[in-house]
């Protein structure tokens, strides 16, 4: 039940901002929200106050829940497989939404897609973008092709590969289809978290390329890319503003 579960938009209504998973369900009318799991005793008290139902300190006090439908994993990172193997244990969900990355090790992602597959559980990642209404007009714009290949991109990002790249190279493999190839040219010594890399990369598509540039100074949250079309430029800056400059027929 950290930031990204109710901490970010705990003093604002609904109406005001939604930001978090639990203010996100308890506003809509089509999910009723049963519960949140944290260790901490401070944290499950301010869900309780705020949201009017039970915290519980582990999965499997919780479990006496029994018809959970959607399961939202929002733990560190390298908690993220121990959650996912209790969730499993103790529900069986509809759905689980597990934030990013999936994991950073590429055999526990493999296993929790395997897993959800045998299970018929639907499994998602948080990467919001793809549902941004201006990245969906955009992709509208590509599969009809009012925007034209070939392209080339730069995407400036803040924090690690794992933490803020990620989100960039999903948003581009729903932009434009699986990569063709990628290519890691650096790794700079800059880097806060040992277990979170920065490095200069570019990610090769069927109709263009896409270079990775991390931003130097860890204290300026930065993230902004520029896509160069035939017909057109986009501009997409950290707070999801995107522009589209096309050119005119002449």
């Amino acid at each position: 039940l950290g930031q990204i579960s109710q901490g970010y938009d705990y003093e604002k209504k609904p109406s005001e901002k939604i930001l978090t998973h639990a203010q996100a369900l308890a506003a809509d009318s089509h999910f009723k929200l049963l519960g949140g799991v944290d260790p901490c005793s401070r944290i499950r008290k301010k869900f309780e106050t705020k949201f009017g139902c039970k915290a519980f300190a582990s999965v499997e006090e919780a479990a006496f829940e029994a018809e959970v439908d959607v399961l939202v994993i929002a733990t560190p990172t390298e908690a993220h497989w121990s959650a996912f193997e209790l969730a499993l244990v103790n529900f069986s969900p509809t759905a689980i939404l597990c934030e990013k990355p999936l994991s950073i090790n590429s055999i526990e992602a493999k296993q929790m897609v395997s897993l959800c597959e045998e299970r018929g559980v639907k499994l998602f990642v948080n990467y919001i973008r793809r549902s941004d209404p201006a990245i969906q007009a955009l992709k509208s714009k590509l599969m009809n092709r009012e925007i034209t290949y070939p392209f080339s991109g730069t995407c400036w990002y803040s924090g690690g590969i794992y933490n803020s790249a990620s989100h960039f190279c999903d948003l581009f493999q729903f932009l434009f289809g699986e990569p063709k190839s990628w290519e890691a040219r650096s790794k700079f010594k800059f880097n806060q978290n040992p277990s979170d890399p920065h490095a200069d990369f570019s990610v090769e598509f069927q109709n263009g390329c896409v270079e990775f540039k991390p931003v130097p100074n860890q204290q300026v949250f930065y993230n902004r890319f520029e896509l160069v079309f035939s017909n057109c430029v986009v501009s997409y800056r950290q707070n999801s503003d995107l522009e589209l400059y096309m050119q005119e027929n002449r």
